[in-house]
């Protein structure tokens, strides 16, 4: 409700021993200013808010044909007198053999992030053109296979299943989109023909 300020900092530090393997770690500092969550004044005030992110990634070429992505990251939200922490650690396994029409893509993730301030973005690969930057939030864990087949040399099929698992619920989301379970799944297919 009044003019506030924000910053943005982001520190990162690559170590790439070959053309195949890297790792990185990164820090991220936000400052920025909110609406109090105090609703017993008159005029809701601006706070200070501010958000850490600490990552450590590296992506290993273990085999010819194989690569493996491991990420563990942190974050810390401040806000008044509330602070909250979450991680997300997973390890991606990337199969892709020149000449073979197979190939797929798996992640395995446990995530421990309790409310929505403390989420946790990641990438996911998704079948073709189309992408995935899923919040990693509650306490539990997430995973995906996503298998690509040439069936021809002009038609190709791809297949993605993924599912969040809670540890913390019962019940996801609320309303219309309730999901009486503590999973909630996603599949997609995609067929493409090259003329």
């Amino acid at each position: 409700d009044a003019p506030g300020n924000f910053t943005d900092y982001l520190a990162q530090l690559n170590y790439k021993p070959d053309k195949k393997n890297e790792i990185y770690f990164r820090y991220r500092i936000r400052h920025n200013e909110q609406n109090s969550s105090n609703s017993d004044l008159l005029i809701t005030p601006v706070v200070p808010v501010k958000q850490e992110n600490w990552r450590a990634h590296g992506v290993f070429q273990v085999h010819p044909n194989v690569q493996l992505k491991t990420r563990a990251e942190w974050s810390r939200y401040e806000k008044e007198n509330t602070i909250s922490h979450g991680f997300v650690v997973y390890q991606d396994v990337i199969f892709k053999r020149l000449g073979s029409p197979l190939s797929f893509a798996m992640r395995y993730a446990i995530m421990d992030a309790p409310d929505w301030n403390s989420r946790i973005y990641a990438y996911e690969n998704d079948v073709l053109y189309a992408f995935s930057i899923l919040p990693y939030n509650g306490k539990g864990v997430r995973y995906y296979l996503m298998i690509k087949y040439d069936v021809t040399r002009s038609i190709d099929f791809w297949a993605r299943y993924g599912a969040f698992v809670y540890d913390d619920r019962s019940e996801i989301s609320s309303g219309s989109g309730m999901i009486q379970s503590n999973r909630k799944s996603d599949v997609h297919f995609q067929l493409r023909f090259r003329f």
